[in-house]
């Protein structure tokens, strides 16, 4: 049941729970969380492989439900059809008792059976937001882990009717680390300096959701750091103090968005220009032949470095040259 509290260190208990949620049962509950707060609810039909609430604050948070290590184990040549219900209850069992260790003096925590912190820290930090008064745009996608194609789906869907929203900015909550801002391919200076002003620095990344909704949708998004390190590994963690810091900041952020006066757009790094490369230039600047002075050279073997005029006179070769 959702209850305003601002501070997240106090609800590990909530963390620990999304972290042993397969993804299937994770989207159940956010989507049953959530609809306490917000009247309306896009799961994408039947496909339900997106989660979008239009929340009251013109921004949009974004995290992933899926994680690197598998929801359900992969079936071999000797499960049947009618074992699959066993196999699920038995993953089911497994995952509720996923062991996840609290050193409460380093303030870290970690699991030997794999975290998923990616993106599980982002997933608990924006139901965190809400319990905590926020209300902004959320989307939930299912499988940025492998090109998010739910984040295709939901850009496409909404790119003609996204204005209506007002939203001023997308933000995803799906980086390791402490303080960076990714942008990847949105080269937006003002939007950059705005973000960097709540104290990160710009990063490179290679790929997260709004990697592919922002450049579809035409608005500005940043990829923010959440707390976890090594992600995609069994020894990832989650820094609980940089969770809990980041949270402050990004809470404030929402609650910031309404006094934006314009929204910021996306707009598309340019690539650097193809150059042609350099026809090879002549050390001496005369034919080795006739010594005419010449920029460009032909080489024949034995002969060396040859104007056009006399490489054509010697092979006797008729026309020119394409």
């Amino acid at each position: 049941m959702i209850t305003t509290t601002k501070n997240i260190n106090m609800d590990l208990d909530l963390l620990k729970k999304i972290i042993r949620m397969n993804k299937k049962d994770l989207f159940d509950f956010l989507e049953t969380e959530l609809a306490q707060v917000y009247k309306n609810i896009d799961t994408n039909g039947e496909l339900r492989n997106f989660l979008f609430c239009a929340g009251e604050e013109p921004v949009m948070v974004v995290a992933h439900l899926d994680t690197v290590f598998e929801d359900f184990p992969k079936l071999s040549s000797t499960n049947s059809t009618n074992d699959l219900w066993g196999i699920y209850d038995f993953y089911q069992t497994a995952t509720e008792f996923k062991k996840i260790y609290h050193d409460q003096v380093q303030g870290v925590m970690w699991s030997p059976d794999g975290l998923g912190a990616d993106d599980r820290v982002g997933v608990f930090m924006i139901l965190s937001l809400v319990r905590a008064g926020a209300r902004p745009s959320i989307l939930f996608t299912t499988d940025e882990e492998s090109g998010s194609a739910s984040g295709y789906d939901f850009a496409l869907q909404y790119k003609h009717k996204f204005q209506n929203y007002g939203i001023k900015y997308l933000m995803e909550l799906d980086r390791s680390g402490v303080n960076d801002c990714v942008f990847y391919k949105c080269d937006n200076p003002d939007f950059t300096k705005y973000i960097e002003g709540y104290g990160f620095k710009t990063a490179t990344g290679s790929f997260t959701d709004i990697s592919v909704i922002c450049p579809i949708i035409k608005i500005a998004g940043v990829n923010l750091s959440v707390g976890y390190w090594n992600e995609h590994s069994k020894t990832e963690m989650i820094d609980l103090f940089t969770m809990s810091k980041n949270f402050d900041i990004i809470y404030k952020m929402i609650k910031n968005s309404k006094k934006i006066k314009k929204v910021y757009k996306y707009i598309p790094k340019k690539e650097p220009k193809k150059t042609k490369p350099k026809k090879e230039k002549c050390d001496h600047h005369e034919c080795s032949i006739c010594l005419t002075p010449i920029e460009d050279y032909l080489y024949a073997i034995d002969l060396g470095k040859i104007c056009l005029n006399c490489y054509m006179e010697i092979y006797d070769i008729k026309g020119g040259v394409k």
